[in-house]
């Protein structure tokens, strides 16, 4: 029974014209998307390539150790491709000086030919996953009881033997038979993007991870299946349903996002970048006077410099 169930739910969203637009949506979004992302991430390849080629060439030309001054060049992320995250707000390398503490690292880790489209946001696959699939997931189930209330089929099914949670059971299923192609197509669309004009070798592990991103994908767009199938239970109509469910997604994907921010803010005070160089700053200062305490406190050897003296060594 709980497989009918799944079954019609399945077909019912197929043929739907809901399926069909969240379909589109992804077959336009990934591949553009995608593509932006991997040109970024080639163009990042570049930069490391020629920064640390120059790092190297500042390193063999040393002759002096005093004068050596090493940089550290970070290689581009390679899932940077999936989710770009803060890899293109900071630098790509650090210049180790003696006596000094790295503290922000420098550098650019892309070079556009265009510096207008450093002024846009970006989406990445990340992105079009966490809003647009978790908005196909509450279409899916707004109705998935409310739908059944209205028709009066749900009181035809459960005038059979069948117990509640095994309708339940059978509508997540329905859900999951319907959202999962579309998950499943978008990875690997994006997958064979990669293989196609990705120009760094993607080893195994990078593989092993985007295996593990689609787990984690399957993960969080659960949470809003159950929620529009707790949602649809609870309401009566399918308008409230759905008006529910469009609340409840701008507040879980837009606000608490960026409300979580401002929310840590307050419970942890985050110091900022100029406090951080004065405490330093006074710090190192402090370190400073008491080395210089401490070698006033050492005995001077009075009799071996006038021995050196007398020997005119200096």
């Amino acid at each position: 029974m709980i497989f009918n169930i799944a079954l019609k739910d399945f077909l019912n969203n197929l043929v739907s014209a809901r399926f069909v637009i969240g379909f589109l949506l992804c077959l336009l979004l990934i591949p553009f998307t995608m593509l932006v992302n991997i040109d970024d991430f080639n163009e990042q390849f570049r930069v490391y390539e020629l920064e640390k080629k120059k790092a190297e060439e500042n390193f063999s030309q040393v002759r002096v150790y005093s004068a050596l001054r090493p940089e550290i060049v970070r290689p581009p992320e390679p899932l940077g491709v999936f989710s770009s995250g803060i890899s293109g707000n900071i630098g790509n390398k650090v210049k180790i000086w003696l006596g000094e503490k790295p503290f922000m690292a420098e550098g650019r880790t892309a070079i556009r030919d265009n510096p207008l489209l450093n002024s846009f946001f970006s989406i990445d696959f990340i992105s079009i996953l966490a809003v647009v699939l978790s908005l196909l997931a509450l279409i899916f189930t707004y109705d998935s009881c409310t739908g059944e209330k209205e028709h009066g089929t749900l009181k035809l099914i459960l005038s059979n033997s069948i117990s509640r949670y095994k309708i339940l059971l059978g509508k997540v299923l329905g859900v999951y038979l319907t959202i999962l192609p579309i998950i499943i197509f978008c990875y690997l669309l994006a997958s064979l993007l990669i293989l196609n004009y990705y120009n760094a070798v993607f080893s195994a592990g990078g593989w092993i991870s985007i295996c593990i991103l689609f787990l984690i994908s399957i993960l969080y767009l659960s949470v809003f299946i159950f929620i529009g199938i707790f949602i649809s239970s609870l309401m009566h109509t399918s308008k409230t349903s759905i008006v529910t469910c469009l609340f409840v997604w701008v507040f879980f994907v837009f606000i608490v996002p960026n409300l979580s921010v401002y929310l840590a803010g307050s419970f942890v005070k985050v110091r900022s970048l100029d406090n951080l160089r004065y405490i330093l700053n006074d710090l190192d200062r402090e370190y400073k006077e008491k080395c210089n305490e401490y070698n006033k406190t050492l005995e001077q050897p009075d009799a071996l410099l006038v021995f050196y003296r007398q020997r005119r060594i200096f």
